[in-house]
């Protein structure tokens, strides 16, 4: 059904379903110009506007795909959306350990602070949920060491004042498609508005230093 939809829109496209760093159906149409995928929801799933949402406040920040149309049909939310070619960073990690490891991880942090935590809520808007911190799980966290809880705990501790910065909601390299030198990131349905404090979590890991 989802094949026939889109091939009503884009005649004489090749369809590929497609996967490796992208959550739901995501399907390739070959043949179009800007290449495109369209990524398919449920017309309920509030995850989904969501993520609309936060690529379109995005579309020009060069670190997402450019969303180029959204349209629902029989009970289905299509996302049109750039292509990009590449290769899934966690799959790159599994494969070169931990020196490549290192510059992939580097550079996400300089993405996320560069291109994500600097846009705030009054630079802004987008209909996002505002997201609040939560520190019931993390001792269940058996794979973090205790030092790590420590400074987690510290910083979830501190009250929800100040200002709200748009967070992603699940950051990594599970979630980011390398493609030649640059980095794009995926999937963005758990994004938010978030306190951001940013100083606090500096000074916590100079102290454990």
């Amino acid at each position: 059904m989802n094949h026939d939809i889109l091939l009503n829109r884009f005649p004489n496209v090749n369809i590929v379903k497609l996967t490796g760093g992208y959550t739901n159906t995501t399907l390739l149409l070959e043949g179009t110009d800007p290449q495109m995928i369209a990524k398919i929801y449920h017309v309920e799933n509030t995850d989904a506007r969501t993520e609309i949402s936060a690529l379109r406040l995005l579309n020009h920040s060069g670190v997402t795909p450019r969303v180029h149309d959204f349209f629902e049909k029989e009970n289905c939310l299509f996302v049109m959306m750039d292509y990009v070619p590449g290769i899934n960073a966690q799959r790159l990690l599994d494969q070169d350990g931990r020196d490549q490891g290192r510059k992939i991880y580097e550079q996400l942090g300089i993405y996320l602070a560069r291109d994500v935590h600097t846009i705030k809520r009054g630079d802004c808007e987008a209909e996002l949920p505002v997201i609040t911190k939560s520190a019931n799980d993390v001792e269940e966290l058996e794979f973090v060491p205790s030092g790590i809880k420590s400074m987690v705990k510290e910083v979830l501790d501190i009250s929800d004042h100040g200002e709200q910065t748009l967070i992603h909601g699940d950051y990594g390299p599970h979630n980011v498609m390398l493609s030649n030198d640059s980095m794009f990131i995926l999937d963005w349905e758990w994004a938010g508005l978030c306190i951001f404090i940013t100083l606090t979590w500096q000074r916590i890991c100079q102290k454990s230093s």
